[in-house]
């Protein structure tokens, strides 16, 4: 059954980033270590092993306790998640009115964010203890379809003339996407987030001088070119 998304659209995404301390690093792993895995559902299963095949690790030790990591952060996610939405259903049906239980549900909504950036940030954490710097990128990529790339990919075909400052500019709009996306399960919410933050990398640009729309065209007639 499709889930009813209940904040409306003109509401401001809000985005909470905390680093963890190291005890909570060591409490994520010793319950992840200590989770049956073989209890996952499909969807921690398929995305775990969709990250293990792309890191391709030949330490079975070290394999396992990414894959522990994995399977626990897609729970944590999915409980939250599904926590969250409920208490937004019930903060709108309780409301005396529509704008204070949609002012209400955005609080809530907030709160929740803030909650699954600082467990996306000591999953990261995590992972670092038995992953080198680079690997770690790929899980964070790979868990996010590897839209960073191809979004700043794109972006460089479409304005091959941009400035380094601009280039840094939209990579680090790209990297706040991926990083709400790391927070969602479904492909579909993950695109969304890097929409949100497209939108606003064209924005950017546009107010730097780019006509967006004609920079389009052109590539197209490239690609039509070549």
């Amino acid at each position: 059954m499709k889930k009813i998304n209940y904040i409306p659209l003109v509401l401001v995404l809000m985005i909470g980033i905390a680093k963890q301390a190291t005890s909570q690093t060591k409490s994520l792993e010793h319950t992840a270590a200590h989770s049956n895995t073989s209890n996952a559902h499909p969807l921690e299963t398929t995305e775990s092993n969709r990250v293990l095949k792309a890191l391709n690790i030949s330490d079975k030790a070290k394999k396992e306790s990414v894959r522990n990591l994995l399977v626990r952060q897609y729970q944590q996610i999915q409980k939250t998640v599904a926590e969250r939405d409920s208490k937004m259903k019930d903060a709108v049906q309780s409301a005396s009115n529509k704008v204070d239980g949609e002012k209400k549900a955005a609080e809530i909504w907030a709160d929740y964010q803030i909650l699954l950036s600082k467990r996306r940030d000591t999953f990261t954490n995590a992972l670092s203890t038995h992953l080198s710097a680079d690997q770690v990128e790929l899980v964070q990529n790979t868990m996010t379809d590897d839209r960073l790339h191809k979004e700043f990919t794109l972006f460089q075909a479409l304005l091959p003339n941009m400035t380094e400052p601009q280039k840094k500019q939209v990579y680090n709009y790209l990297l706040e996407a991926r990083s709400n996306a790391m927070n969602v399960l479904s492909e579909e919410d993950r695109l969304k987030w890097f929409d949100k933050f497209r939108g606003r990398a064209n924005n950017y640009l546009a107010k730097q001088g780019y006509n967006l729309r004609k920079a389009t065209e052109d590539l197209e007639a490239r690609q039509k070119a070549e």
